[in-house]
């Protein structure tokens, strides 16, 4: 049987495909637009150009079944993807895995997360990630802008799946968490406490490995505990990147696993704000911005 991309390739190999991505840090999602307005869904391993090379990013493109030379058009949005100097790594990559490109576009997926939520409610609104990471703008149906920098896990990303982690971790090699979150970490790791450490020190992908721990915890969500330490990270979150739009607006739209599963400790932190729409990822709505023709520029 043909490989899927040779199918794919037969079929349109006189079409201009355009390809949709929107990468997190820990996954990625597409969809390949064609002539006849079929769309292909797929997904793979997040990208993540500050912890990740040009080789390693091209590694994971070539890895999936595309009609590589088929493709005309890339309308990518990343994590990490704030800097001119990221975004011409992940220029340089895409531009040479799909050697027949036309047009190439690439953004943060803060505007990602902004321009998914346009089908269902219409600017203006602060837009708001919350997933491994944590991010804000001011989105006005056009532009977007940022009053507070993304200072990553370490120093930022309050709210975020890996900044809960690290509070948890914390907590938890303190000996400070509750019996029962106890146990559920030492079954979660199944090491010795140097040897979490070890690990987390030598990850490749620190954020991921303690966003994983929100994952763990989420059987005892409702463990007075984790209420506690969640809604403390939304309140950092809001008071760090929500306050500062204020005088702009009060509606909110989230995007991402952390906000879309503690939907309810985040509408009672941000009670004073219009939490318009929260929802787990942003590719549906991307896909229906792109078809009704408000591709980026």
């Amino acid at each position: 049987m043909l490989p899927v991309w040779v199918i794919w390739q037969l079929k349109w190999d006189n079409s201009n495909m355009h390809l949709l991505l929107d990468s997190g840090a820990t996954k990625t999602e597409g969809v390949l637009f064609v002539e006849n307005d079929e769309q292909r869904l797929f997904d793979f391993e997040g990208i993540h150009p500050l912890f990740e090379n040009a080789e390693q990013i091209t590694a994971k493109f070539l890895r999936q079944d595309l009609p590589f030379d088929a493709i005309s058009s890339v309308e990518y949005y990343g994590t990490a993807c704030s800097t001119a100097e990221r975004v011409e790594l992940i220029k340089g990559v895409i531009s040479g895995v799909f050697p027949n490109l036309k047009e190439l576009s690439v953004a943060h997926d803060l505007l990602s997360a902004a321009r998914c939520h346009m089908s269902l409610s219409p600017p203006p609104y602060v837009s708001c990630i919350l997933g491994t990471g944590a991010n804000a703008g001011y989105f006005d149906g056009n532009a977007l802008q940022q009053r507070t920098p993304s200072l990553g896990f370490l120093l930022g990303d309050e709210g975020s799946g890996a900044d809960i982690g690290k509070h948890l971790l914390r907590d938890y090699l303190y000996e400070k968490t509750p019996h029962a979150i106890t146990q559920v970490l030492d079954d979660f790791f199944q090491l010795k406490k140097e040897d979490i450490i070890s690990n987390l020190y030598r990850s490749s992908y620190p954020n991921r490995y303690l966003a994983s721990l929100v994952r763990a915890i989420h059987p005892v969500r409702q463990e007075d505990y984790i209420t506690e330490l969640i809604t403390q990270r939304f309140l950092a979150f809001k008071d760090q990147h929500l306050q500062v739009w204020s005088d702009q607006t009060d509606r909110l739209t989230f995007v991402g696993g952390v906000a879309f599963n503690f939907r309810d400790l985040l509408a009672v932190c941000c009670s004073d704000w219009q939490i318009v729409s929260i929802i787990d990822r942003p590719i549906q709505g991307l896909i229906a911005s792109y078809s009704s023709g408000t591709k980026s520029e």
